[in-house]
């Protein structure tokens, strides 16, 4: 865009705008590292990327990648700003106004093929969530993309005041969300999320009147999972599980684990050959206690005030501030099932049992739907991290006036 204008002072002299101009070949280069980025980003994420991978993938030296973007973060900005928050903010903008904003909202196509966007995601809005993610832990990056993301966010869920539109824009970015982060579980070819999708429509076309869920704290949240029989293995996965939440897993170092538990480094790989086994070792204490604490957790505030109520407190737990170290844990977990086999196979192990747990005498002519159903739960589970981590004073929000519309007649509550 130019400021050039008839008459106008602050018009740009002829040669600023040929000095500014950039050669075709640099032009083609530019394009060509975009291409060869975006390629690197969707095959092992923003973690693994590096101007070398780059490079490689471009097919050009890392002197010639180095002239134009100093560091892979100046190369992260590059991409933020076209095509990836584009893509994203987009598929979002198109969900929440055809899922409550627009005038004819009530219409459940449009809805339907905007979350499409999410349960098969493109490379640039996959890449885009991942950049967010990643880019929490790298100063030079996150003021410009997860900050910048965060406020649009934030004005976009809108007022908290607001009860028709507050939670119900913050419930769909929470199932978009986990619907990007679980885009690659092995039992998406034979779901029909169809049905699922279509119950989540109604429930945003049938608000609630808002209400507060009791204040029941899931402890369960908020307690260690660990116990090894080993004390000092305890105290090095706890640590390395706050120094995951406050630093991310790729920063976290195991000798700084091993000097802030009062341990050795020996001690730790005599039990966990690599920081990935320990990383490991934490979602497996993580996921013996989630499940039954969690169900158990819901069952006893639906005995008492129902279950529309009882997933608002529990999504309130979720997005609790207070637990921002299990959040990014999460987070971080979901990022690196996408893209290391290990952990892909503890995830994806883990989460079919739950979903054969949840299906169990299921008929087969219903297992399709049924599996969409489930599909979406896992969904709000997962988002649910990356939304307390964008918008912490999410937790505030009347989450019932969507909750409670949304399980009523839910063949799985």
């Amino acid at each position: 865009m130019t400021t050039e204008s008839s008459g106008s002072s602050t018009a740009i002299p002829r040669r600023a705008r040929t000095q500014r101009s950039r050669p075709s070949h640099a032009q083609r280069n530019d394009s060509r590292i975009h291409r060869a980025a975006l390629a690197v980003l969707d095959e092992v994420g923003w973690d693994r990327l590096s101007i070398n991978r780059v490079a490689k993938a471009a097919d050009l030296s890392n002197g010639a990648l180095l002239g134009r973007f100093p560091d892979a973060s100046a190369l992260g900005l590059s991409l933020w700003a076209d095509p990836l928050r584009p893509a994203l903010t987009h598929a979002l903008a198109t969900a929440f106004d055809s899922g409550v904003l627009a005038a004819d909202a009530a219409d459940p196509v449009p809805f339907l093929d905007a979350m499409g966007a999410f349960v098969h995601p493109s490379a640039h809005v996959s890449g885009a969530l991942d950049l967010i993610l990643g880019s929490r832990f790298d100063p030079a990056l996150r003021p410009g993309v997860a900050d910048e993301f965060a406020a649009w966010l934030r004005a976009a869920i809108g007022d908290a005041d607001d009860p028709a539109r507050a939670p119900r824009i913050a419930a769909i970015a929470t199932w978009a969300f986990g619907l990007i982060l679980f885009r690659n579980r092995p039992w998406l070819g034979s779901m029909d999320i169809t049905p699922a999708l279509r119950h989540m429509h109604r429930a945003l076309q049938q608000p609630a009147r808002p209400g507060s869920p009791p204040a029941h704290p899931a402890q369960h949240l908020h307690a260690s999972p660990f116990d090894t029989g080993d004390p000092r293995i305890d105290e090095v996965l706890q640590r390395t599980l706050a120094s995951i939440g406050d630093i991310g897993y790729r920063r976290t170092r195991l000798r700084d684990i091993a000097e802030s538990s009062g341990t050795s480094e020996g001690l730790i790989f005599s039990r966990y050959p690599t920081k990935l086994d320990v990383f490991l070792a934490i979602n497996r204490a993580g996921y013996a206690q989630a499940y039954a604490e969690t169900i158990d957790y819901q069952r006893r505030i639906a005995d008492t005030h129902g279950p529309g109520l009882a997933e608002a407190a529990l999504w309130r737990e979720y997005l609790n501030p207070a637990i921002v170290d299990r959040q990014v844990v999460g987070t971080e977990t979901d990022r690196l099932s996408l893209y290391d086999p290990r952990m892909r196979d503890l995830t994806h192990a883990e989460d079919t049992a739950v979903l054969e747990e949840q299906l169990r005498g299921t008929p087969d002519e219903r297992r399709a739907e049924l599996t969409g159903y489930v599909h979406v739960e896992f969904a709000s589970g997962h988002g649910l991290p990356v939304l307390g981590q964008l918008v912490p004073d999410a937790h505030a929000l009347p989450l019932n006036v969507i909750l409670e519309p949304y399980l009523t007649d839910h063949p799985l509550a």
